[in-house]
Order: C-alpha cells, then structure tokens, then sequence
C-alpha cells in the first residue's frame, strides 16, 4: 500500500518505500491519520497531518522525556531502521510546516525585520544610561554606609555616656539614702537612748505620762518603717546593676556600707524587738486577769513594734534574729517549766505525765503565743499579695515590653537601647522582690527545735524495749505534732517547711521503729509458731458433735468460727497486726508484710502435715499397679483350668484399683483422711476473711495517701497471691479424701463376683431387687458429701461434684470390669460344661419357670447397674454425659429384655 503527502508550499511530496509501508496496515503506534479523501492523496490544503506509526509526536514535548526511554521503547514495537525512518519522515513533515507558517505569515515577518532596524543602537544607548546611573548609585550608597557607621558611632558614645551617666545618678541616689538611713539612726538612737528608752517603754499609772510614751512609740514605729523601705529601696536600685556593672569600685564599696549597713540595722532593731516581745507575751500571759485601758494601748503599740520589726528583718533577710530571740527568751525558759522530769514520772519510773506535758505545751502557744504568730502570719499575707501585686505588674510590663518594642522598631538604635535598659531594671527588680522575702514560720524554726531538744534528754520516753509504751507515747506524740499542724499551720506552704525542717527529722529519728517492729514480729509470729504450730494438725482439730440438731449446729458454728486451732490463732494473729494497739504508720509495708508471711507459714504447716501422706499414698498406687500387672499375667496363664471348673474359688479382685489402706502416719483417732473436709473448711473461711474483711481493714488503716493507688495495688497483688497460695491447698487435699473414698468404696466390688455361686445350680428364684452391695458401694461417699459436707457451708457446692465424680468414675469403672469378667466367665463355664455333657440346653434351669441361671445372673447385674446409676444421679451428675456409667450401661442394656419377658 502506497502512502503520499503533499506540501502545500511546495508541492512536493514524501513518497514512503516499502520496507515503510509494510508497517501501515499494523499501526504499532495506535494512532490513525486522515488524508482528508481517505485515499492517500492530500487535498493541497494543509489540512493533512502526518501522524508516525511507531511513536506518538506528543511524546516530544512531555516534561519527562529521555532519548534512552524513547529508543527501548520504540525498539519493543519495530526494530532500529524502521525507527529512524520514521523520525526522518517526521522530521520533514516539521520542516514543511515551517515553511508553510512562514508563507502564511509573511507579511508580520517582514513588518519585523523592517521594526528591528536601528533597534541595537537603541539598547547601546541605554546599557551606557543605566551603567552610568549604576557607578552613581554605588557612590551615593559608599557615602550613606559612612554618615551611618559615623551616626551609629555618635549614639554609641552618648548610650556610653547616658549609661554612665545613669550609674552615677544610681550612685549618688543611693548615697543620699544612705545618709538619710543615717539621720535617721541618729533620731533612733536619740529617741532609744537608755533613759529616754525606760521612759518610753515604762508603764506608768499615770495617764498623762502614758499619753507621750505611746505618742514617742508612734514615732519610733515610724522611725523604723521609714529605715526598713530605705534599705528596700537601696536594695531595690542596686538590683537594676548588672554582674559587669557591680563590678565597678563605686558600686563595690556601696555593697561593703550596704552590708555594714544590715548589721547595723540588725544592732539598733534588736533590742527594740527584745522588749516589745517579753511585754507583749507576758500581756498575753495574763489575759485572764482584767487589764485597763492604759494595758491595752500599750499592748496595741507592742503589736505595731513587733510588727515593723518583723518587717524590717525580713526586709534585710535576717530571719533568724527574730527566729532566735523568740525561741530564747520565749520558748525555751517555758518549755524548761513544762518538759521536766517531775511532770514526766507522775508515778515513779513511768511516762504517765507525757501526756500532760504535751497538752500544756499547746495549751501554752494557744494562749501567750497565738497573738504573735498572727503578726507573722499577717506579714505573710502581705508579702504574698506584693508577690502577687508584682506577678501582674511584670505581665503587664512585659505586655507594655512587646507593644514598645513593635513601636520602637522604626525609632532610632538610641531609643530602642535606652528602653531595653529601662525593661531589664524592671525585670531586675520584680526577680529581686521574689528573693528577699521569705515567710515567717516559727513554729518550726522556734518551737519545734526547743521542742526536739527538750524531749531528748529524756529516753524514757522513747522506750525502745517495751513495745506497749513506745506505742502508748509514740502516737500521744503523734498526736501532739499533728494538733500543732492543725492550730497553727494552717497555710500549706508552712505545713510543706514545717515537715522539711531538720527538727521535724531529728524528733522522728528518736523512734527506732525497727527495734519496735522487731519486738513485735516476735510477739506475733513466735505466739503463733509456739501456741498453734507445735500442735500436729489433727491434734487441734475440733470436730462437731453429732447428736445436735441443725439449729445446735449452726450455733456451735457461731461459737466454734474454725475448727483448727492454727486457723483461729492465724486470725488472732492476723488482727495483732492491724489492732490500734501495734499498728503504725511509718511500718505499714512492714506490717503488710508479716501479714502475708503468717498467711504462708499456715500454708506451710499444713502442707507440711499432707507431705508425708501424699508420699505414702504415691507408694501405695505404685504397689497397686505392680499387683494388678502381676494378677493380669497370671490370670491369663489359669484362666483354662480356672472355667473348667463347675463351682470355681472366687476369684481374686476384679477392680482395676486395689483399695489403698487407710495411712498409717496417722494415729490419731481423729486423724482419719475423712477429717480432712473440716481443714477444707478452715481454708475456704480464712481465705474469704482474707479477701473481704481484712482488704477493708488494711486499706481502712493505712488510710488516704499520696501514692493511694499504687499502694491499692500492692494490696490487692499480695492478698490475691496468698489467697492462691491457700487455694492450692484444696486439689491436694481432695485428692487424699478421694484416694481414701474409693478405697473405701471398693470394699464391697468383690461381691459381684459371688453372683455366680448365688444363681449356679442352686435353683434361686428370679432376682426383682438390687443386690445389698450395691448401696455399699455408695455408702462412704453419701456419707461424706450428704452428711459432713452438707453442714460446711463454706464448701463450695463445685467441689463436692468435682469428689463425686472424682470417686465415681474409678469405682464405676471397676464395676464394670468386674461385671465384665463375671460375664464373660459364666459364658465360658456354660460353654465347655455343655459341650462335656453334649446337651443343647443349659445344666440347670431354675424352678418357678424356663429362666437359665445365665439369665437371673444377668438379670441381676442389670438391676444393680440400674439401682447403681439412681445413686450417681443423688450426687449431681449427668449420666447422659457421665462416660463410665455409659460403658457400664451398654454391657447389661441387652438384659433389659430379661424383664420383659418375665412381665409376659
């Protein structure tokens, strides 16, 4: 097929060769392409578009394009040749389009190339413009960057200066102040100068007299306020100082007089503080007695004494002046009155006054002291609101900081750096604030200490080997520092110091709690080890009466709670940890942990009582398997002459399980494996006690603290695994009361093999009733579960299914192989006698009618299985889903019909 496409520009066409046109029909590429006819031919009118066959044209102009891509490509379709004359094909159709544009075209082309003439001397003349107003530009900037940096260097020099200037105004500030403090030491001293001092604080009955001394006080409170905000504010302008500033030899010498300055204030304070203070307390001392007007107001001016007085030393951040004077003049001689060894022995060599001493020492702050803590608390309340004050002044600065800085942004470098200055004094002085004050708390810096040091001459009180006495004065002093806590720090933050304090330590450190939990460890656990462990287990077992009606029962079970001993003395045990009489706080893990420990020593005991049972009952089983594999060997060798028989000796056990004799460890009448339900008893009511009412009582005792839910949790952990450890208790013993049950229950399984000797040749009539054997066989157990366990109601009703099951199913197991054995056994005698006496009948039929001693044989293993299974169904059990009474079942389903027929 031939393919021709015309230029319309030039008329030529591009004729493709064969080898090209044996790819058309294939269109590898997908694409079409339309000659306007459909012909081949085009039309002259450049509507045609060449379209290549092996590539899309689009693929050219795709951001991703790569030369390497498109040959791999191209080479998956056509092969290299084919390729190439594709593109050159393509590539002339470009060229004619071009061709064709420019003819189409040509007058705007012509129109510019006639525009562009006398173009490139336009742009010469502007690139010589712009490069002259370049060299212009960058002169003119050369010449601005030297008026800055000479600008910037004139505003550095006057920030020096200014800044300087600051510093020596700073410093002549605080000089004047200094002086002034010294005017003002000078009117001190005038006005507290000895006589004129007696004067003022001399409390005379004239009235007149009076007036001028309380009138000299207000100015000598003023005096003191007025050398207290000096100092703040001398204190407050050396702050705004940097590192770098205080450096200075100036401002060193300031610090040096700033210093002296303290001491000063500290020397001419003192003894005003001292006065006021024994006058104002020895006021308080005497509130009972009636005190005039004249008492009052100098009480009232003792008051605001004290009070600038504080604030001045709190003010020069001498705290312990106060904290000293008030311990030593105060606390100290009244404490030496109270805490004396007359009023400790009230009766001789004992501690029966402590109480006493305490009360009084309460009743003492309550009374004289109460009125100058409320001073300090109230200097307390008004620093923290000037804390608070200076919390939102600092806000709100640096609020006006930010405004200022976003403002200042097109000011000048001076202004933005004299502003920063002015921020940064302001910081200074809100952290400075922050450290000066600090509260007041006498209580644990006066009292407290005196209190320690008194109580520490006297061991007695500490009584580390008498654990009744350390507990009767540990908490009456436990509760004397919690009434402190209460009266008199009520504010957190002192309660938080008063706790941290060192005194508040060293008072506890004087009770060795170990020695004490020690004393008491070995008064709980050795009263338990030596009064209820050294009793064997059965020993101490007290066992219910049994002519006593349920009512009696229920009330001796009131009475009587446990049945062991050693389960009643865990108890008692268990209550001496958490009693109000051993119990404290600081030992609480310690207590939780003995708790626990007596829980695992009662394990202990019993699992060690069931150890050498649970060995001998292991020997015994072991036996037991040898004997029934020695039975099997030999009843397989005898078995011939064994049925040859007509009336065979009975046979040896048919059980699969020899019963086990009952343990002879045990020779205690009570000690029977029977007993062991009242220690399942004892478990199961200790273990719910544990669980329920001792939780409640621990958690109860410990009390509300910080860590209240990791301490739940520790709580919760160690019961639950001490009550597991008590749990596991139960399997081990039921598996000796099921091992003693079936034994017992096994006794009568021989008796079915004498059914052959009942029926065999001896005319019996039809059997209609259950063998006796059959009750027999239930007996041991119904009297356990239905009996003694029915009055425990602590036993769960799960268990007492899981031991009748547990009994049953090896017993009805050997009821069946012993069914089985008798079977197959009479089967075997009928069929060798038969063959003896060569008759088609059996040897001996009974009287009353045509019924075979086979027949009555199997008719009684049927009513007995059936009698057997009613009792199975008394205990709970299923026997639509109970296995061996199924297996048992299907052998003597079959006589069933035996009944039937008889009926007939």
């Amino acid at each position: 097929m031939a393919m021709n496409l015309k230029n319309s520009s030039s008329g030529g066409n591009l004729t493709s060769s064969p080898s090209y046109n044996s790819f058309s029909s294939l269109n590898l590429s997908g694409n079409s392409f339309n000659n306007g006819s459909g012909s081949g031919s085009g039309s002259g009118s450049g509507s045609n578009e060449y379209i290549p066959l092996c590539f899309s044209k689009d693929v050219f102009t795709s951001n991703t394009f790569e030369v390497d891509q498109f040959i791999s490509d191209c080479r998956k379709r056509v092969n290299l040749e084919s390729v190439q004359k594709d593109l050159r094909e393509y590539s002339k159709h470009l060229d004619s389009e071009l061709i064709e544009l420019i003819n189409k075209e040509y007058q705007s082309f012509f129109s510019l190339s006639t525009s562009l003439v006398g173009f490139d001397t336009i742009l010469n003349e502007f690139s010589i413009s712009q490069s002259s107003i370049k060299s212009e530009i960058k002169s003119f900037n050369n010449e601005i960057v030297k008026v800055r940096g000479l600008v910037e260097d004139k505003l550095n020099e006057k920030k020096s200066i200014e800044q300087k200037k600051k510093l020596l105004q700073l410093y002549i500030s605080i000089s004047e102040t200094l002086n002034n403090m010294n005017h003002l030491f000078d009117q001190l001293y005038q006005l507290t100068h000895p006589n004129d001092f007696k004067k003022i604080n001399n409390n005379n009955n004239n009235h007149t007299n009076n007036e001028t001394n309380i009138n000299d006080g207000d100015v000598l409170e003023l005096l003191i306020d007025r050398i207290s905000n000096s100092f703040y504010q001398i204190q407050n302008q050396m702050s705004s100082l940097t590192n770098d500033e205080l450096k200075f030899n100036i401002f060193q010498s300031l610090s040096l007089k700033i210093m002296d300055l303290s001491n000063k204030i500290e020397e001419k304070v003192e003894p005003i503080f001292k006065e006021s203070l024994k006058r104002f307390i020895n006021v308080n001392n005497n509130n009972k007695e009636i005190v005039d007007d004249n008492n009052e107001k100098q009480n009232k001016y003792d008051e605001r004494i004290l009070l600038v007085c504080l604030k001045t030393f709190q003010t020069i951040d001498k705290l312990n002046v106060p904290y000293k004077l008030f311990k030593t003049l105060i606390v100290k001689p009244r404490l030496a009155q109270i805490v004396s060894l007359r009023n400790l022995e009230i009766n001789k060599s004992t501690t029966d006054g402590l109480s006493q001493i305490y009360n009084s020492i309460i009743e003492f702050l309550k009374n004289q002291c109460s009125s100058f803590f409320d001073i300090s608390n109230l200097i307390n309340n008004n620093l923290k609101e000037k804390q608070s004050n200076n919390n939102n002044n600092n806000n709100n600065n640096n609020n006006n900081n930010n405004n200022n800085n976003n403002n200042n942004q097109i000011n000048n470098n001076s202004n933005n750096n004299n502003n920063n200055i002015n921020n940064n004094n302001i910081n200074n002085n809100y952290n400075n604030n922050i450290i000066l004050y600090n509260n007041y708390n006498f209580i644990s810096q006066s009292v407290l200490p005196e209190i320690d040091e008194s109580l520490g001459f006297f061991k007695q009180i500490f009584a580390t080997g008498i654990p009744d006495l350390f507990y009767k004065n540990y908490y009456l002093t436990f509760n004397f520092i919690q009434s402190i806590e209460v009266n008199f720090l009520t504010n957190k933050e002192l309660l938080t110091q008063f706790r941290q304090s060192s005194s508040y330590s060293s008072l506890w450190k004087k009770w060795n709690f170990a020695v004490y939990f020690q004393l008491c460890f070995t008064n709980i656990a050795q009263h338990f080890e030596f009064n209820y462990l050294r009793i064997p287990l059965f020993d101490q077992l007290t066992l219910p009466t049994n002519n006593i009606t349920n009512n009696n029962n229920n009330n001796n079970e009131n009475n009587n709670e446990f049945y062991l001993k050693s389960t009643d003395g865990l108890r008692l045990s268990m209550d001496k940890c958490w009693s109000n009489s051993n119990f404290i706080f600081d030992l609480s893990s310690k207590f939780f942990k003995l708790f626990l420990q007596l829980i695992a020593r009662y394990d202990t005991f019993i699992s060690d009582t069931l150890i050498p049972l649970e060995l001998e009952l292991q020997q015994q089983l072991q036996q037991q398997q040898l004997q029934q594999q020695q039975q099997q060997q030999q009843q397989q060798q005898n078995i011939g002459d064994s049925v040859i028989k007509i009336t065979p000796k009975s046979p040896p056990s048919l059980s699969n399980q020899s019963p086990i004799s009952s343990s002879t460890t045990l020779n205690n009448k009570q000690s029977s494996p029977e007993n062991f339900i009242y220690i399942i008893s004892d478990i199961y009511k200790i273990k719910s006690k544990i669980s329920t009412n001792y939780k409640e009582l621990i958690i109860k005792t410990i009390g509300n603290h910080q860590n209240q839910h990791e301490i739940l949790n520790l709580i919760n952990d160690g019961i639950l695994e001490s009550c597991k450890t008590l749990e596991q208790l139960i399997p081990r013993i039921s598996i000796i009361i099921e091992n003693h049950l079936i034994s017992k229950c096994l006794e009568p399984i021989e008796i079915i093999s004498t059914l052959r000797s009942t029926y065999r040749m001896t005319n019996k009539p039809v059997p209609t009733k259950p063998s006796i054997y059959v009750s027999n066989l239930i007996s041991p157990l119904e009297i356990l579960i239905n009996n003694k366990a029915s009055s425990l109601h602590f036993i769960p009703p799960e268990i007492k299914l899981n031991w009748a099951i547990s009994v049953l199913t090896p017993v009805t197991e050997s009821f069946k192989n012993a069914a089985t054995n008798l079977i197959q056994s009479v089967t075997q005698s009928n069929d060798i006698i038969n063959k003896m006496v060569k008759k088609s009948k059996p040897t001996t039929t009974t009287s009353g009618g045509d019924m075979s001693d086979m027949d009555k044989i199997s008719l009684q293993l049927y009513l007995d299985v059936d009698k057997f299974g009613l009792y199975i169904q008394k205990f709970g059990i299923n026997l639509l889903t109970f296995e061996p009474f199924l297996g048992l079942k299907s052998i003597v389903e079959p006589f069933k019909k035996l009944i039937l027929n008889q009926n007939k």
